[in-house]
């Protein structure tokens, strides 16, 4: 039986995670045996709870759930350095939701190879560390991380990339875990490097969908290349590209313009342009979402320019 490793944050304050586990396992297809119950009640969850009102909480609904002696223990997981983690520290499944945007301090950071305050990226280098070889791990985080350009994030991507098969990201809509916060979750199994990874978006009333948007952002992102959201664009001259981040005016200062417009054309922003303008993509025509026809043209066109 696999020893399973549910980590107890302030945001999962009932276990959840870890009642359903059980439940699942204890209520599956195969009957287990005295001896397996015995041991998925005994050596099976394992957590971690810093806040003193959900570690008892927390205890409280694990003992409601059946889970008699409750393996968890009362600490700040972070305080752990992990140059001290050995192999039998390890286990085969993580299961968490850590807190986000929370700060943590300098002697903390110490603990880590990635130095950041962010105590998310904190946590998911710990969850990384604590996996053995083949384990595998479903992590929540805000959607943020998969764009965030600063040298922490970019570092901490590579290093899950590298040395996890992060082989599903699911995409959430907005107040799923945290109220006004958009959230994903990172399916990874460590021990060997990412391949292929499988995007998808949960939209309410919809079925699951697949996209391939998030492969190549994320894959812009690590290239240096710089994003900007919340765009409005007004026109383009001899300047540059005039736009409005939000509600500030900005001025591009470039010398080519490939316009990203997705199913909406906006051949209007090329009109009176008096200098040589290509149009691709979904800013040319837009029949049917189709990132890899609009990629090959951006590439090819690259390369001419």
């Amino acid at each position: 039986m696999l020893k399973i490793a549910v980590l107890l944050f302030y945001k999962l304050m009932l276990a959840g995670f870890l009642c359903e586990s059980h439940d699942y396992m204890r209520d599956g297809k195969k009957k287990l045996t005295t001896s397996q119950l015995k041991k998925l009640q005994e050596k099976t969850f394992y957590g971690k709870e810093k806040k003193s009102l959900a570690y008892i909480i927390g205890i409280m609904n694990m003992i409601l759930h059946g889970i008699e002696a409750p393996n968890i223990i009362h600490t700040n997981t972070l305080t752990e350095n992990l140059a001290d983690i050995q192999e039998r520290d390890r286990f085969d499944i993580i299961l968490a939701n850590p807190p986000f945007g929370g700060k943590e301090r300098k002697e903390v950071q110490q603990n880590f190879p990635i130095k950041t305050g962010e105590t998310a990226f904190l946590f998911l280098q710990h969850f990384i560390k604590k996996l053995k070889a083949g384990g595998r791990a479903a992590v929540v985080i805000k959607n943020t991380f998969l764009s965030n350009s600063d040298n922490a994030a970019k570092a901490l991507r590579q290093e899950l990339l590298e040395s996890c098969n992060l082989h599903t990201v699911l995409d959430l809509p907005s107040g799923v875990f945290v109220s006004g916060v958009r959230t994903v979750v990172l399916f990874f199994e460590k021990g060997a490097p990412t391949r292929k990874t499988w995007f998808y978006q949960l939209h309410p009333g919809r079925n699951l969908g697949k996209t391939t948007g998030w492969i190549h952002r994320l894959g812009l992102i690590n290239r240096g290349i710089q994003m900007l959201s919340g765009c409005t664009y007004q026109r383009i001259d001899d300047a540059g590209l005039h736009l409005l981040v939000g509600d500030a005016p900005r001025l591009l200062e470039v010398d080519n313009v490939i316009l990203c417009a997705g199913q909406e054309p906006l051949k209007e922003l090329s009109r009176g342009l008096h200098k040589p303008f290509h149009l691709i993509g979904g800013a040319d025509v837009a029949v049917e979402l189709d990132a890899m026809r609009a990629i090959d043209q951006g590439t090819r066109l690259a390369a001419a320019l």
